[in-house]
Parts: structure tokens; sequence; C-alpha cells
């Protein structure tokens, strides 16, 4: 017979997998797979499916922004799913945050079943579109609906390109801490477009932009036009609800994506003060 905590520990095993339960949450939930064969048969199952999808993601990439739609359609679940009750009532087992897991484990199931990895996609076979254009904006997404902290939560660029140095195979050109109200947080080392790069986060109440800076190397870079609010030429891309703006100065590559509005945007790359490449 199954155990009454059973359904509520199914929604924690991932997290328990994770290493991410608090020593509390942790002694709990081991307490319970001592007894219970059924829950460690179900943690057993969880860890092949991950090994499974770890290795899909060197296998065929994903088609065009569907890693980026599943998790749009991810963030809407989680925004209008109904608060549990049960769940409530036992401060140890956190609905929203064990919600959210399931919910992600609904969207890697979507891409297990399409056969697809979760990394950048095989563009040539699904339109053709630019990858620069889709994949920093799938990366913000997944970020943002995964809640993962920053690599490293600084407001000062000078400890920003300390951290960087020999992680990335450029100098961080980066010098102001806020701009148009913006407020550095902080940056996260990102690989995608076979190489790696820095993802600088901004913040401005609940607003977030993202600055994403890479080497240009071996990238199509789309041909913009000339915007006089930012005084230089960018090209722009609508991506679901979310904008790419996208330049190049010297060797290096630009990226800026937020779902807030073009011009917001714009005045924030005015504002930029980024030292020569």
């Amino acid at each position: 017979m199954v155990n009454s905590n059973c359904d509520k520990l199914s929604d924690a095993l991932s997290a328990y997998a994770d290493g991410e339960l608090s020593p509390q949450e942790t002694t709990l939930i081991e307490a319970h797979l001592e007894s219970c064969a059924v829950c460690r048969g179900a943690l057993a199952a969880l860890k092949t499916t991950d090994r499974q999808l770890k290795a899909l993601r060197q296998e065929e990439r994903a088609p065009e922004d569907l890693w980026g739609k599943v998790m749009t359609s991810v963030s809407t679940m989680d925004r209008d799913a109904p608060e549990r009750d049960d769940d409530a009532a036992d401060p140890a087992w956190s609905a929203s945050r064990f919600g959210r897991r399931r919910s992600m484990g609904i969207a890697a199931g979507v891409l297990l079943m399409l056969g697809v990895g979760l990394s950048s996609p095989f563009w040539s076979r699904f339109g053709g579109k630019n990858p620069l254009i889709v994949e920093p904006v799938n990366d913000f997404i997944t970020f943002k609906v995964s809640e993962r902290p920053l690599d490293m939560a600084a407001t000062d660029p000078v400890a920003l390109k300390k951290w960087f140095q020999g992680k990335v195979d450029f100098r961080l050109p980066l010098k102001g801490a806020e701009i148009d109200g913006y407020r550095l947080v902080g940056s996260r080392l990102c690989y995608f477009l076979n190489r790696r790069l820095s993802a600088l986060m901004y913040e401005r109440n609940a607003a977030r932009i993202s600055l994403y800076v890479m080497t240009g190397e071996d990238l199509e870079i789309p041909k913009g036009t000339w915007e006089p609010e930012a005084s230089r030429e960018i090209a722009s891309f609508a991506v679901e609800n979310y904008r790419n703006l996208i330049w190049q100065d010297g060797e290096l590559v630009y990226a800026l994506v937020s779902d807030q509005p073009k011009d917001d945007m714009l005045r924030f790359v005015a504002g930029l003060h980024l030292d020569s490449a």
C-alpha cells in the first residue's frame, strides 16, 4: 500500500535528487524512502530519466525555438495553477516550489517524447532562422523560469571582470553598474552557439534585461538598421513575447534580451559604457 505521504513526496523527488532541499526536507524524504519501495523505485526511475536527458543533449538538436515555447508554456502553467491547501498546512512541503519543478519535468518529458535534446537547435532543417536570434532568448526564458541563482552575484563591474578572467576568451568590456535605472546584479557563464559567453543581468524593479557578450567568430551577424535612440546600427527581432537586439562592436557581438518595450531596451543600449573590445 502506498503511504499517504507519497503524493507529496513525488513532487519533491526531483529537488531531492538534485540536492536542492533543506536538511529538514532531506531528512523527511530519506526517512520515507527507507520504508517505501514504491518511492524508491520512483527515485530510481527519475535518475534514469535524467541520464537519458543528458544523453539527448549530445544528439539531435531541437527545432526552431521549441525549448523557448515549452518554457513559456511552463511559465503560464505555474502562474495559473491553483494553490494546494494540503501542502499549505505542511511547511516542509512547498507547493509552489515543487509544483514548478513538476512543470519543468513535464516540459522535459515533452522534449524526451519528441526525441530531441535540450540545447541549441538544428536550425537549417526547420526554417533556417539564425540561431543568434533565438538561442539567447531561449537561454533567458530557461533561466527565468528555472529560478537558478546567478553564477556570480555582484554589482561591481571590476569584480565581474576579474571573475570572468580565464573563463571566456575575451576581456569583458564592462564599465557601468547602472543604466537607465537598471542596476547590474551579476552574471552567468553560458555555453551555446558553440562558445562560452557571459550573460550580464540587470534589474529595474521587477523587470530584467540580460546582455549577452560573445566573440563574433563563425557567427552570422544579422544586418541591422540605424537606431537614433541608441546611436548605432542594431538588428531587432521579436521572439515569442521577448525581443532580442543584436549588434557588433569590433570582435565582440552583443545580444540584449528582455520582455520590456523596444524603446526601453534602446535607451539601455544608449546608456551602455563599454571598453574597446
